[in-house]
């Protein structure tokens, strides 16, 4: 019986002990749910959190861009502007040496002109004196010495014109040089060498008209009172020969001048057109560069063709537009046939939003960097399939490749 009892006060005391210990564990099991769905709770808090910040980010990021590929494109635009200001006031210095360097020789030819004209009157002096006997003959050379001094003084008058004019180009040339900064500033040695040319061709000028003014004086005088005063005829053919040496040696050192500033004119001439290749190439190199930069912002990028590539592919294109100037089509370099033209600054700032979006283009200029520029616009209008020409019309002349020379019409895209 006791044995019973303690078994029956075992299990009693077991089945106690069980639903005490099992209350606590509910209790500690309780607990750690409530700190789980506490933990999940603050869990939850942070990841909604971390997604604002993140979306934040995201929308700062892209604001950031949009400012980022906008200065970028201001930077590009300016950078286009501001080589085509710089090539055209180059250009402009480089008329004005054509212009001035063929005055020169206007002023060389005149010169050569007079100067036979002058040598022409010599061999008339000299009839003169060899033949004083014949007075009647004697009366007519110098009728013909005084009709080739007024040649003269017409040659002389031309000179004197073409003088002022050049001084004036030469003005001008010196404000366009300037226009160019520093690519112009070697031209101010020969501006200034020019307006010293004309200056000197006017003082020279000057000099020969009074002389052949007082040799005309002298003749007419010699010519009336030839018959009475044929002892004083010596003297006077004296003069005029020395005053017809005095011309020869004016007119030679207007030519020794003029050959002297053509030939610096020619040489600044080439350094201007170099200096305007140099910057054009400058310019399109950090288009291409910075508009990589907008590639690496945007994610979109755009696809570099070498010539031959380009032409091997040359059908898939729909359009290919080339974005230079309409007045480079004619340079040295040419353009390829069957291409449009839109002018990266003026034209396809227009054209760019009436491209079609489901069509492929490829973008041509002369050394790649404006064409890089207009296939970024293409893309940041949501054109996917852009190509670019690597290296222009300079890369594709190297390859050999064919060009055109025919000055196109430029055509824009219909709305």
């Amino acid at each position: 019986m006791e044995i019973v009892l303690l078994i029956i006060g075992l299990i009693v005391g077991y089945v106690v002990a069980y639903f005490i210990g099992k209350g606590k564990f509910d209790s500690k099991l309780n607990a750690v749910k409530e700190e789980l769905i506490q933990a999940e709770r603050i869990t939850s808090s942070s990841v909604d959190e971390c997604e604002q910040q993140r979306d934040q980010l995201m929308m700062q990021y892209k604001d950031q861009a949009k400012i980022t590929v906008a200065t970028i494109s201001r930077v590009l635009d300016e950078s286009a502007d501001s080589s085509d200001t710089t090539s055209q006031a180059l250009s402009d210095v480089t008329n004005q040496i054509k212009t001035l360097t063929a005055m020169v020789g206007m002023i060389i030819d005149l010169s050569t002109s007079a100067g036979k004209i002058a040598d022409l009157g010599m061999v008339n002096v000299d009839a003169v004196v060899t033949d004083l006997s014949d007075l009647a003959k004697s009366k007519s050379d110098l009728a013909m010495i005084l009709e080739k001094f007024n040649e003269v003084q017409e040659k002389t008058k031309a000179i004197r014109y073409i003088g002022e004019e050049a001084e004036m180009l030469a003005l001008n040339a010196a404000i366009e040089a300037a226009r160019a900064g520093d690519a112009g500033r070697g031209f101010a040695v020969v501006a200034d060498s020019m307006k010293s040319l004309a200056k000197n061709s006017q003082n020279t000028t000057h000099e020969i008209l009074a002389i052949v003014q007082e040799s005309n004086r002298v003749i007419s005088e010699v010519a009336e009172s030839f018959s009475d005063r044929g002892e004083k005829l010596d003297t006077s053919i004296s003069g005029l020969v020395k005053n017809f040496t005095q011309i020869n040696i004016s007119v030679s050192t207007i030519k020794a001048h003029s050959k002297m500033i053509t030939s610096d004119s020619e040489g600044i001439s080439a350094l201007m057109t170099k200096s305007s290749s140099i910057t054009k190439t400058s310019v399109e190199n950090l288009v291409k560069q910075l508009s990589e930069i907008t590639s690496g912002i945007t994610g979109k990028k755009v696809i570099d063709l070498t010539p031959n590539e380009a032409r091997d592919q040359w059908d898939s294109f729909d359009e290919i537009i080339d974005v230079r100037r309409a007045e480079e089509w004619e340079s040295e370099l040419g353009y390829i046939d069957g291409i449009r033209l839109s002018t990266l600054q003026t034209d396809f700032k227009k054209d760019v939003n009436k491209l079609d979006k489901s069509k492929r283009y490829l973008f041509v200029c002369r050394s790649g960097g404006r064409s890089t520029k207009a296939a970024q616009m293409a893309i940041a209008k949501g054109i996917e399939q852009v190509c670019n020409l690597a290296g222009g019309m300079l890369e594709w002349r190297t390859q050999g490749l064919e060009i055109s020379r025919k000055r196109p019409e430029q055509t824009q895209i219909s709305d």
